[in-house]
């Protein structure tokens, strides 16, 4: 999708898009546990667009590393919710959808710019483009892995059988962040891609379609 080296333009357009992704994947989460009753995060101060506020340490270590990771994990508080595991599910697919979305939102640019001549290949505004639509692309798809504390741990929550969620949540708050951990750490250091290769094939081809499906529309 790209390729450039480690110089300042580059890491200028990698921070760019990190603190913008970060910002509006946890503010999502934030608006609608608000939206559904619970003001936890306002009163936190994470209803908010500053990405300052929902920066995350290894989240943000694992985005410069491998390319995705994950923000500060907005408070939520169940009990200010009229269906607390159905408001929980849409509260955490809030996030990846919101950074599905800006993917969609810069392959729109992107195929814009370049109609009108104004994306020249190599230039700043093409990289921090292509930046804007691989990352949020995988950081929506990261965040739907199943494994607590990602956004899929509460999504799955939500839609397996009500019987089974005190079991599945109890595994899930003991030993997801551990497991998540294991898996990356095989996939990083032991270069087997039982994360990233999934990931990465998956935002090829959910890029491919937005490709598909904005260019009949905008490039004229």
């Amino acid at each position: 999708m790209f390729s450039t080296g480690f110089d300042l333009w580059y890491l200028l357009a990698l921070g760019i898009t990190l603190l913008f992704s970060l910002a509006f994947h946890e503010a999502a989460h934030a608006f609608v546990a608000h939206a559904l009753g619970d003001n936890t995060a306002q009163r936190e101060g994470r209803l908010t667009l500053n990405p300052v506020r929902h920066l995350d340490f290894f989240g943000t270590l694992a985005f410069l590393i491998i390319g995705f990771g994950w923000g500060k994990p907005v408070p939520v508080n169940s009990h200010n919710l009229e269906r607390p595991r159905q408001d929980l599910a849409l509260i955490a697919i809030a996030g990846p959808l919101t950074n599905l979305l800006l993917a969609f939102v810069a392959v729109g640019v992107s195929i814009m710019m370049s109609r009108f001549a104004l994306l020249s290949e190599g230039s700043f505004w093409a990289l921090l483009l292509q930046l804007m639509i691989f990352i949020n692309t995988l950081l929506a798809l990261f965040n739907l892995i199943p494994i607590a504390p990602l956004d899929g741990g509460n999504l799955l929550l939500g839609i397996v059988p009500k019987r089974s969620a005190g079991s599945v949540e109890e595994f899930l708050q003991t030993h997801g962040f551990v497991l998540l951990m294991v898996l990356l750490g095989i996939d990083l250091f032991f270069h087997v891609p039982i994360i990233t290769g999934p990931l990465f094939f998956l935002a090829e081809k959910i890029i491919t379609l937005f490709v598909f499906l904005l260019t009949p529309l905008l490039a004229g």
